[in-house]
Parts: structure tokens; C-alpha cells; sequence
């Protein structure tokens, strides 16, 4: 291989998809509502709802009770179905466990 030769060489792959793969989602632009006002947990909801239809799957597992197998079938069912038009349409969504909706509601404050 002579000096002319521009051709990426396999250290300097590594380095590139090293650098692609460390790369990390937004932390949560969600704060925990203050309060127990009415407007905070309408606004609370409201976000956490534009979060479930707009976020990427790693995103989403950052939420709590959210692991990989839940945030890729809530993104498979919002690919297939469209955006989620409130938190009721979680119990359609197939692969999450019987108790995914519960579970999800009270940890995130929602209940």
C-alpha cells in the first residue's frame, strides 16, 4: 500500500465506529412535576405523551419500568398504528406484560 492510496485502513474504522456506537441519547427533558396542581400533572402528562410518540427506543428506555423489549414494542406499534393518542393505547400494544400499563402509570407519576 503506497502513500497515494486514500483508503481508510481498518484502525482508522474502528476509531469511527467506536465513536459512532459511544454516543448517548438526551438525558429526559422531563422534570418530575412539583406539586400536585391539576396544571402540572396535565402538563407532566401531556410531555411525558409527545415523549412516547417522538422519542427513539433508547430514549423511551430511559423512563422507568421501560426496558428494551417494552421500548421496542411501543416503537414497532407507533411504526405500524401512529402516534399514541393517550396512555390507554399502551394496553394495545402487544408484547408488553399484563401489568406493563399499571406499573408504568404509577412509577411515572401518573396515577
Amino acid at each position: 500500500m503506497d502513500e497515494s492510496d486514500s483508503r481508510p485502513t481498518t484502525a482508522t474504522l474502528r476509531r469511527s465506529t467506536a465513536t459512532r456506537v459511544s454516543k448517548r441519547a438526551p438525558a429526559l427533558p422531563l422534570p418530575i412535576p412539583e406539586g400536585k396542581s391539576p396544571e402540572n400533572i396535565n402538563k407532566y402528562r401531556k410531555d411525558l405523551l409527545h415523549y412516547l410518540n417522538y422519542a427513539s427506543q433508547s430514549q423511551i428506555q430511559k423512563l422507568p419500568s421501560v426496558g428494551p423489549k417494552a421500548g421496542h414494542s411501543i416503537i414497532t406499534f407507533r411504526n405500524l398504528n401512529g402516534m399514541l393518542n393517550d396512555f390507554e393505547t399502551l394496553k394495545l400494544v402487544p408484547g408488553l406484560r399484563k401489568n406493563f400499563h399499571e406499573n408504568f402509570m404509577k412509577v411515572n407519576f401518573l396515577e
